[in-house]
């Protein structure tokens, strides 16, 4: 038998840095590399053939966190935690969106809202609705937020409730004009231009199941092998690729992929999300969160984009599993008739789910694990808004 490799294939087989993960925190990841360090050969190693976590699958928010999110962490983290936890996010907002200045990434800036509930849980015993407490908060979390946005940062505006023609669960909205909602297609395409044009190389399609990693001489090198089996369950034929150092960014993926090396306590959590027909006269216009952000909603267009649900099932939903969930897919559906659209007719058109990932701290976590393996986590929920961020430091842990 002959080779399975040509004697030219370890161009396109060994790198300085392989990034596993082809989401908004390894591209990030990677173009921080690059930017450091213009010498560096980088591939990018993603299993789907576009990013197939959350980066494509999200909702497309520009945020930070809702006022009942943060009022629920003030309690969770403290106070200076909290602080931080924002400050990284708006910072990260910022850095990524200054990467892509001259590139359309959809950007709309309308603000943002908290859209408290009272009753829904009475029709559906599934959801468990916060109390109205965050209301009383605001000056705590203003007061908190100052340093940061120089102004208070959250509002109540019963005047505006009318005009979006909710159903009668939806008793409060707080507002923020410091949110926007971004077009996810056109960013991650964008942010893959950006990287290809610094000589960074993007491989799809390569779904790495182990890290193998050995040292001889005081050199450590990885081997990244991808799944054994393709599409049609025939042995796959594709080599391994050989780097100096390994970057997972894969954030549902990190558990498996880093069980050998260390314990990081991060949880995969699968989002869903339906998409209804183009509804005429749409008065819903920015991005919205409900009960803590549990929920998240915004127009795309004129038709309304609504997702979450994890809260009303968080062990089923601890899963890398893309395919959608009947009963979270069905409570959806009436959340969206109750409380969003209750007068108005439509369909839903789209459904999809995404794969996510939390961590207890909600804090990133960016650490050099073993020799040459670092690990670039950030997400909880705010990849839009901690990815540059993110990215920024798991290339400061690369010497």
């Amino acid at each position: 038998m002959g080779d399975v490799n040509s004697i030219w294939d370890a161009k396109f087989l060994e790198y300085d840095v392989a990034v596993i993960g082809g989401g908004i925190i390894g591209v990030n990841t990677a173009i921080s590399l690059a930017e450091k360090n213009s010498s560096l050969r980088i591939v990018i190693l993603e299993r789907g053939i576009v990013p197939q976590g959350a980066s494509t699958r999200n909702a497309g928010f520009a945020c930070f966190g809702s006022a009942s999110e943060i009022a629920a962490d003030i309690d969770l983290l403290g106070p200076e935690a909290t602080f931080d936890l924002v400050y990284k996010r708006v910072s990260g907002v910022h850095r990524l969106l200054d990467r892509l200045k001259n590139h359309n990434v959809g950007l709309e800036n309308h603000g943002g809202y908290d859209v408290l509930l009272q009753g829904f849980a009475e029709i559906d015993s599934s959801m468990h609705v916060m109390p109205h407490t965050t209301l009383q908060r605001l000056d705590e979390i203003n007061s908190l937020l100052l340093p940061i946005f120089s102004v208070p940062v959250f509002h109540a505006v019963p005047e505006r409730l009318a005009q979006h023609r909710f159903g009668a669960y939806a008793t409060h909205l707080i507002y923020t004009p410091f949110e926007s909602t971004i077009h996810s297609g056109k960013l991650m395409y964008e942010l893959w231009r950006v990287a290809e044009r610094k000589g960074i190389q993007i491989r799809t399609g390569f779904d790495v199941q182990d890290i193998q990693s050995e040292t001889v001489a005081g050199i450590t090198q990885h081997t990244l092998h991808a799944n054994s089996l393709g599409a049609n369950q025939h042995t796959n034929t594709q080599p391994p690729i050989k780097c100096k150092h390994v970057v997972v960014a894969a954030s549902a993926q990190i558990p498996m992929l880093t069980n050998a090396y260390a314990d990081l306590e991060i949880v995969p959590a699968r989002g869903q999300i339906i998409v209804t027909s183009p509804i005429p006269n749409l008065a819903i216009n920015g991005s919205y969160h409900m009960d803590g952000g549990y929920y998240y909603f915004r127009n795309v267009g004129n038709r309304v984009l609504l997702g979450g649900g994890r809260n009303t099932a968080f062990e089923a939903e601890q899963t890398v599993a893309l395919e959608t969930s009947m009963p979270i897919m069905e409570h959806l559906e009436r959340i969206c008739k109750s409380v969003l659209l209750p007068h108005t007719n439509y369909t839903i058109d789209h459904r999809w789910a995404g794969t996510m990932a939390f961590s207890s701290s909600k804090q990133p976590i960016v650490k050099t694990i073993a020799p040459g393996v670092t690990v670039a986590f950030g997400c909880n929920g705010m990849g839009v808004a901690m990815a540059a961020h993110v990215g920024n430091l798991a290339a400061n842990c690369l010497p």
